[in-house]
């Protein structure tokens, strides 16, 4: 089950511009996340890969279950990343600056 906080929080309205560099920086820290996250999946698969000849019935039952969790929060996080984006396109559309000013 996952974990869920709610924390209230009273928030100070930003500008539109400051919104969208911290999309923007969001956005990195998604992506380093992700690269994470497949860096662990490929570390894990050497594990794996060596485990095919020691033979480890304990890693064997073990390793399997680990990396389908961390191919599903790489599924997560690409979905994720790539809604956000969409909703930082679709916030700065909204609120590009006039081009007649």
């Amino acid at each position: 089950m996952p974990h869920r906080f709610s924390v209230l929080v009273k928030t100070i309205p930003m500008e539109p511009r400051l919104q969208i560099n911290m999309m923007d920086k969001i956005l990195r820290q998604m992506e380093d996340v992700k690269k994470s996250q497949t860096a662990v999946l490929k570390k894990l698969t050497q594990i794996e890969v060596e485990n095919i000849n020691l033979n480890s019935e304990l890693l064997s039952d073990a390793l399997p279950g680990i990396h389908t969790e961390i191919d599903d929060s790489i599924s997560k996080m690409t979905a994720l990343l790539e809604t956000f984006k969409e909703h930082k396109i679709d916030f700065e559309a909204k609120h590009r600056p006039s081009e007649a000013a």
